[in-house]
């Protein structure tokens, strides 16, 4: 499928089954920024289909207490004897080169990245990334909330252990096939990626100090769930599913006349109402943010 992907303030046209996504999901001791540590990791690398082509999750040593268990389920027993991350960079630097990572709200899980690589000294360089969770409001999908529980349920892909790494990830490979095979259906032809090299499948790692921390480790499973049981969940949602939510002609027609995203920042373009000038004017979705306006027709 072609699509034009939006990505540093501009438009580029990508085949999309000409690369490889890497699906990544965390789980963290703390969902406040300056303390969440990572306590569990699991990425799998697919194709446009949702083929799996590699699986791998491992429990982490955050080298600090555990909180919210009542969230995850994990606690400081269950990772006292994992690899610290320290011990999993640069295995984690290798399997991110040249990949557009994938995620629901991807910009949470990349961003335990970069601040788990900073607390060792290395500055993680911006890579290229794509939020399932954004494409559910690009495809303006008729959900409730836009919640991974929601839309999973709503594509019926099983849930197997909410909140554990590895099956979260399982069922966002199988989210992301399916919006992917809507953008067709839908007629939504520009998927908004993140900054980074998205054309370049031959990012180096050099700024992964290999010779400082050495990829040798052994990865820990969480009790009760092995990699193989990623196998387990759909590759993409059912075919009479997707049909539930392809749009009719005129919708679709409608949709491909009033299709806009702004030039800017890559958000939608709304009809804002201006209530300082008691009026209204089109703008960007992220306004007042993002300043960018266009006059209304």
């Amino acid at each position: 499928m072609k699509l034009q992907v939006f990505n540093n303030s501009e438009f580029t046209d990508i085949t999309t089954a000409s690369y490889e996504y890497l699906v990544i999901d965390v789980e963290t001791t703390s969902f406040t920024k300056t303390e969440f540590r990572i306590i569990e990791i699991a990425l799998i690398l697919i194709k446009e289909d949702g083929q799996r082509l590699k699986a791998w999750h491992t429990l982490v040593n955050p080298e600090c207490k555990v909180n919210f268990t009542k969230v995850h389920g994990l606690t400081d027993d269950d990772v006292k004897d994992a690899p610290k991350f320290s011990n999993i960079a640069t295995f984690l630097a290798e399997e991110i080169a040249g990949k557009i990572l994938v995620g629901h709200n991807i910009s949470y899980d990349y961003g335990v990245l970069k601040s788990e690589f900073a607390r060792i000294g290395i500055k993680m360089p911006p890579l290229a990334r794509i939020c399932t969770l954004q494409m559910c409001y690009d495809l303006e999908l008729p959900l409730e909330n836009v919640t991974l529980t929601t839309v999973r349920k709503e594509l019926e892909i099983p849930e197997g252990l909410a909140h554990s790494a590895l099956h979260d990830t399982a069922a966002t490979t199988a989210v992301f096939a399916s919006l992917l095979h809507l953008y067709k259906t839908r007629h939504v032809t520009k998927l908004r990626a993140y900054s980074g090299p998205i054309l370049d499948n031959s990012a180096e790692t050099e700024w992964m100090p290999a010779q400082l921390f050495e990829a040798e480790f052994f990865a820990q499973e969480r009790q009760g769930i092995n990699v193989e049981s990623a196998n387990d969940f759909p590759t993409i949602a059912k075919k009479e599913i997707l049909e539930k939510f392809s749009r009719n002609e005129e919708l679709a027609r409608r949709s491909e006349e009033t299709q806009n995203i702004c030039p800017q920042c890559g958000r939608g373009i709304v009809v804002i109402k201006n209530k300082y000038a008691g009026g209204q004017f089109k703008g960007c979705s992220k306004f007042p943010q993002c300043r960018y306006s266009e006059n209304l027709a």
